[in-house]
């Protein structure tokens, strides 16, 4: 007699499924606030309108921060992404973006302080 030798799913099993899907809520949710709040930001801004971001994301929580992730997938079709991954490529370039922009924001404040150290050298005087 052949021995069924498939592994029941357990309780673990469960809730790193749940876990999985709840990531992929977060990761979509914040790519959809993300260009969300770029477009309306540089829509502001061609108004020479201030854009402010904490009352943005707090309107974008309320509003789109109970979905599911197939209703945030319905969202992100209306930006051209028609799965899950499409969304984590763009996701990915958009957490490179933001470390290459703070790397450079760090590299200016450091040279900031290094002109400002130069500017007040005392041994000179």
């Amino acid at each position: 007699m052949a021995r069924n030798n498939a592994r029941k799913p357990s309780l673990i099993d469960a809730a790193t499924h749940h876990l999985n899907g709840e990531v992929q809520v977060r990761m979509v949710f914040n790519t959809l606030q993300e260009l969300t709040g770029r477009a309306l930001e540089i829509k502001a801004s061609s108004q020479k309108k201030d854009f402010d971001w904490q009352k943005f994301k707090a309107a974008f929580e309320r509003q789109y921060g109970n979905l599911s992730l197939d209703e945030l997938m319905a969202e992100a079709e209306k930006f051209g992404f028609a799965t899950v991954e499409a969304v984590r490529a763009e996701r990915q370039k958009q957490l490179a973006n933001f470390y290459k922009r703070q790397k450079a924001y760090k590299a200016a404040v450091a040279q900031n302080q290094r002109q400002a150290d130069d500017d007040y050298d005392f041994e000179a005087a």
